[in-house]
């Protein structure tokens, strides 16, 4: 427990926990994984930007389909097609569409 304590790696009893802190508090480590997270929060952000947009273009698809009195069989496949996603995903969508209105 002595060593969970230390703020310094030199007073650490375990050498490989020392090494570790030493690398991560005074060599620069913190400085890669705080670059290393920054990265991964921008590749996340875009790949969420783009499932979010994908899902607003469904909606709205199936929004216009219904709007001009579309048959849903129709709508459905079309979005399926259209989108690359399941019949059942396309539905359930359609479905809480036409409950919302």
């Amino acid at each position: 427990m002595h060593d969970f304590d230390c703020k310094d790696s030199k007073d650490i009893y375990y050498s490989q926990l020392a090494n570790g802190v030493r690398h991560f508090k005074e060599e620069g480590g913190r400085a890669v994984v705080c670059q290393a997270v920054k990265e991964y929060a921008k590749e996340y952000a875009k790949e969420y930007a783009k499932e979010y947009a994908n899902k607003v273009a469904i909606k709205t698809a199936i929004e216009t389909g219904i709007e001009y009195k579309i048959e849903r069989n129709l709508i459905i496949e079309n979005v399926c097609k259209k989108f690359g996603i399941v019949k059942a995903e396309a539905e359930e969508i359609y479905c809480k569409i036409i409950s919302e209105a």
